[in-house]
């Protein structure tokens, strides 16, 4: 009889807002059941420092562990909310906090501490799933798309199918009857917008994009930024949180509603643009992370593509998909099944990836 694994995804994504944790049952190829979710918002003062240290390629110890102590939390609430002991897991899927992401130097870094982790919740931990990708020639991302694959085969769904995870950078896995699986960055997501509102405003997010809503945005600084190399690179391909920075010094002269409203249509067109790398365009979109919140992007892209709905329209938990995702991996990465393809991030061929540390019982 297959194993079936109760396990806890973790994520902690580029947006930076804190730390979610889902609950899943599976036996690495299906998703048998999703259980509870919850997330830990990260305070003000953290993710204030947490922005100190994008781009760099270490953080002083003491980061890394309240960054791994953030993510304990979360564990042990989400075990009382579903009223579960950590008997009862069998793996802690993390993902960690990314710093540094550059596949051209083949480097890719999450700070966290899984061994402090498995120590304190006695729960098995695989971590550092990118890096066996990285080391045979993939990117190291996006790590998500064969978790979407697998749930693309709980739905009922036109096919081709689009799940756009829109967090601090935009990604699309594109799912097609064959089972083909495509996926890339496709560019930014909430994270120029986010940096620009809190350095003008000192607000953490736009929400329901009402700012960008009262704003109108300038072609001419769209057009500059879709003039950037990326997107007409080939896919697959993967981006740095940071990588459109300068399209922040671009609207700084703007009123804080034109520059949002210019950041909101730049993460849009720049996803309008990437459908160039499509085989045909999706008969669905779905919108998962926290840009589908967004309701001016979501206009914007509406009026773009069609069929646009969020993750929720079609009974998924579009802020627990990516957890999910780890706990799934991290039960294929025990399993020593593939997690990663040449489709989705140019490895070599498929590979599978993630580190066990074990909870040590002594």
């Amino acid at each position: 009889m297959t194993k079936l694994y109760k396990t806890i995804g973790l994520m902690s994504g580029t947006s930076m807002d804190g730390v979610d944790a889902a609950l899943i049952t599976t036996d690495g190829k299906e998703v048998i059941k999703t259980h509870g979710a919850l997330t830990i918002p990260y305070s003000a003062g953290f993710r204030k420092t947490l922005r100190k240290y994008l781009g760099k390629k270490s953080v002083p110890q003491n980061i890394s562990h309240e960054i791994t102590h953030a993510h304990i939390t979360a564990i042990k609430e989400l075990l009382n909310q579903e009223n579960l002991t950590s008997k009862e897991i069998d793996l802690i899927g993390f993902h960690g906090q990314t710093i540094y992401h550059n596949p051209q130097e083949k480097c890719s870094i999450q700070i966290g501490d899984p061994d402090l982790l498995a120590q304190e919740t006695r729960i098995d931990v695989i971590f550092n799933l990118r890096q066996e990708d990285i080391k045979h020639g993939g990117q190291g991302a996006p790590l998500v798309p064969v978790f979407l694959a697998a749930i693309t085969n709980t739905l009922q769904a036109t096919l081709p199918i689009a799940f756009l995870n829109i967090g601090g950078v935009s990604n699309i896995t594109y799912v097609d009857t064959d089972q083909q699986l495509i996926a890339f960055d496709m560019g930014p997501g909430n994270a120029l917008m986010d940096d620009f509102l809190f350095s003008r405003t000192g607000k953490a997010f736009d929400k329901n994009g009402r700012c960008a809503a009262q704003g109108k945005a300038l072609q001419s600084k769209i057009s500059q930024f879709l003039a950037d190399p990326y997107f007409d690179k080939p896919t697959p391909k993967s981006l740095d949180r940071n990588h459109f920075y300068k399209a922040l010094e671009s609207v700084e002269n703007l009123e804080t509603e034109d520059a949002m409203a210019t950041l909101n249509q730049m993460t849009t067109q720049s996803i309008v643009k990437g459908c160039q790398h499509l085989p045909k365009m999706p008969a669905l979109w779905v919108l998962c992370g926290g840009g589908r919140k967004n309701l001016t992007l979501q206009k914007n892209l509406e009026q773009e593509i069609t069929n646009v709905i969020s993750a929720e329209d079609i009974g998924l938990d579009g802020d627990a998909l990516e957890a999910q995702a780890f706990g799934y991996l991290a039960v294929r990465s025990i399993l020593n099944e593939p997690i990663t393809f040449p489709s989705t991030t140019n490895v070599d061929q498929s590979r599978s990836g993630g580190e066990l540390h074990p909870w040590n019982a002594s």
